[in-house]
């Protein structure tokens, strides 16, 4: 995913998903034992959302940012 948000111009703060670690319990152990901490991309909707944004990019689409 941040391969695809760096290739549309975009950050990992756009994907406005909650830091959060991998779904998968045995997999969030090892991101955890690795030294990584909760992230926007490792949340479980990070890629459908990355997706979205990667088309709103391709598309000259305006990035809406609602707080």
């Amino acid at each position: 995913m941040r391969k695809m948000l760096a290739e549309y111009g975009l950050r990992e703060d756009d994907l406005q998903t909650p830091p959060d670690l991998p779904l998968d319990p045995v997999e969030a152990q090892s991101y955890l034992a690795a030294g990584h901490v909760r992230d926007r991309v490792t949340m479980n909707c990070s890629g459908k959302h990355t997706a979205m944004l990667a088309a709103c990019a391709a598309n000259a689409l305006s990035l809406i940012h609602i707080s």
